[in-house]
């Protein structure tokens, strides 16, 4: 029995329990299966005093303590030593001693010999010097983690602020389209004539036969359409994108939590929580079964989404034969605005390695799905481009129809998401030591960013020798990725015998990912930031001033980190594109030397 785990305490039975018995029981509760983690984090939170069973060991052969004493310093002492001259080095350095003349325990540091006892007292000092600086790398890792996770956590809040502004400023355009239409029919007439055309069109709508006229020449008929009404259309149009946009989109699948002890993907209703202790994540279920009820406000259950109401036709076979007419307008039912979350989910600061070998599979694939798609495009738009005489050249159609400069934009919009996700996977690659692979994923997301900024009309309509170039690049990356998994899981193996520089590498991958989502999320807040505002000045447009003062948008500090964060990214890849430049010749001319010196390199590990 234990009174307290750390500090003064008491403790009773000692005597019963010896080294190498099995823990079987914590205050009745059976840990013989758990891991060393959690067994520790039951001990930590369970209600002292704390009463321990344990399992006897067998033991068939009790060494003596003679044997024992002289077998322990050959098996496992030298192999953890400091060598000498490292270890003077490194206390000459942080005491700031001269290794030729200063003197250290009493005795010149130049006289001091192996297995003399100021040679032990000398590794101490190195051991401790090491300790301390590892501390300092780690507690920078954290506080960057900590001022990362707190900024996605600001991200997270904005977006879903933004999205309940989305859906507001959707219903209250939708009504003012209502309006717009309504209003020709009905201002200056009567009750009377508005009340026989609504019997009119009820008889039609009833009818079985409706009226037909054979010859009706839509391209002549003229649109009463301005330039608001085609503002409002593109408004809600963006609108009804971002308030449809899930937030399972803005956190990228690298950046889910899984839980530390069954390993349950994050999901948004299964809450995390983060245990300070280790800085593991534990799901909802692990966490009560440890830790009793968790201290957090609880969730409101969502309300049903909105439902959109269309006009529904009749008679299909009817209509086949009637001549092609605009779609009917599609209006948003007004549903009240979802309840705000009481707590937002923290994003996560752990993977695992088998989570984050999945999720690079799955980039490398969304990037060649996302290389198809503007194929796809490019082909859309020759073929769209020829056809130009058909009955498509319509005023109505026309209208419904992007035009050439909107699907060249979503075409550069497309790229650079291209660009972004091919350098996270640069990334990955370098720290891989898959350097082949990276310079692929370079050139690629060079080029990207080169046809972003030749975009025009000449870009819409490329050969197709572009699409051959980029299907050859599909069936080599294909090819690349089986290479990628052999060498990361040699590198695998080879982790293991140095878990301790492999932490510190481990938490520098985490941060940069985290910054690369970080900067990706608050890239489309701004746009989407940008698109609410628009609609809030134009659904003004239609209101008195005294509604103006209920708009009620983010706080200037969200506002702020986001567009500080776009400009970080922005500023990032003017860096990067500028390397690119300036290398450019020199890469030329050291291929061949590259080529030749490749075998030899191969041998001595990445060079950094």
């Amino acid at each position: 029995m234990i009174s307290r785990l750390t500090g003064k305490g008491s403790a009773s039975g000692l005597h019963n329990a010896h080294v190498g018995d099995v823990l079987v029981t914590v205050n009745g509760k059976a840990v013989d299966e758990a891991s060393y983690t959690s067994t520790l984090r039951l001990l930590k939170h369970t209600p002292k005093p704390i009463i321990l069973r344990f399992r006897p060991l067998a033991r068939d052969v009790v060494l003596p303590p003679s044997s024992a004493s002289e077998s322990a310093p050959g098996s496992g002492g030298k192999r953890d030593q400091i060598p000498l001259d490292v270890a003077k080095q490194l206390v000459a350095t942080s005491q700031g001693l001269d290794p030729m003349r200063d003197e250290f325990a009493g005795v010149p540091m130049k006289d001091i010999v192996e297995g003399s006892k100021e040679a032990n007292y000398l590794r101490v000092a190195a051991k401790a010097f090491v300790a301390i600086q590892a501390d300092k790398k780690r507690g920078q890792k954290k506080a960057e983690l900590t001022r990362a996770e707190r900024e996605a956590q600001v991200l997270a809040e904005a977006l879903e602020q933004l999205k309940e502004q989305a859906k507001k400023y959707e219903e209250m355009l939708a009504k003012q389209k209502v309006e717009r239409i309504l209003r020709p029919a009905t201002e200056n007439k009567s009750k009377a004539v508005i009340a026989t055309a609504n019997n009119l069109f009820a008889e039609l709508k009833n009818s079985a036969n409706f009226v037909r006229r054979d010859s009706i020449d839509f391209a002549s008929v003229d649109v009463d359409q301005d330039n608001l009404d085609k503002m409002r259309e593109d408004m809600l149009k963006d609108l009804s994108a971002i308030a449809q946009t899930s937030t399972e989109n803005f956190i990228p699948a690298a950046a889910q939590k899984s839980c530390f002890q069954c390993a349950a993907l994050e999901a948004i209703t299964l809450p995390f929580y983060l245990d300070d202790s280790d800085n593991q994540w534990y799901c909802e279920t692990c966490w009560v079964q440890y830790y009793g009820d968790p201290v957090v406000v609880d969730v409101t259950p969502p309300t049903p989404p909105a439902v959109a109401v269309a006009v529904e036709t009749e008679d299909e076979a009817e209509a086949e034969d009637t001549v092609v007419v605009p779609p009917p307008v599609v209006v948003v039912a007004p549903v009240a605005a979802a309840p705000k979350i009481g707590l937002f989910r923290r994003p996560s600061t752990r993977e695992d390695l088998l989570q984050k070998e999945m999720e690079e599979q799955l980039a490398r694939r969304e990037a060649q799905k996302m290389l198809k798609e503007l194929e796809g495009m490019r082909r859309s738009s020759t073929h769209g481009g020829q056809a130009g005489g058909s009955f498509s050249g319509g005023s109505v159609e026309r209208l419904s129809q992007p035009s050439d400069k909107d699907r060249s934009e979503r075409e550069k919009r497309g790229k650079e998401e291209l660009a972004r996700m091919l350098e996270a996977e640069e990334e990955k690659a370098k720290a891989d030591g898959n350097e082949f692979l990276a310079r692929k994923l370079e050139a690629q997301r060079k080029r990207s960013l080169l046809d972003v900024r030749e975009s025009g009309p000449a870009a819409l309509a490329r050969s197709k020798s572009d699409g051959s170039e980029s299907a050859l690049f599909l069936r080599d990356s294909n090819e690349d990725t089986r290479s990628v998994d052999d060498t990361m899981n040699d590198d695998e193996e080879d982790d293991e015998e140095g878990y301790g520089e492999d932490a510190f590498d481990e938490d520098s991958e985490l941060l940069q990912n985290r910054e690369d989502q970080n900067f990706a999320m608050a890239k489309e807040l701004q746009r989407m930031h940008e698109v609410v505002g628009q609609a809030h000045r134009m659904s003004m447009m239609m209101l008195g001033e005294d509604d103006v003062s209920e708009f009620t948008g983010l706080s200037d500090d969200q506002v702020n980190l986001f567009k500080k964060l776009a400009l970080e990214s922005d500023h990032r890849m003017s860096l990067a594109t500028q390397e690119y430049f300036q290398n450019a010749d020199s890469d030329s001319d050291d291929g061949s030397d590259d080529e030749d010196g490749a075998e030899e390199e191969e041998g001595d590990g990445v060079w950094i």
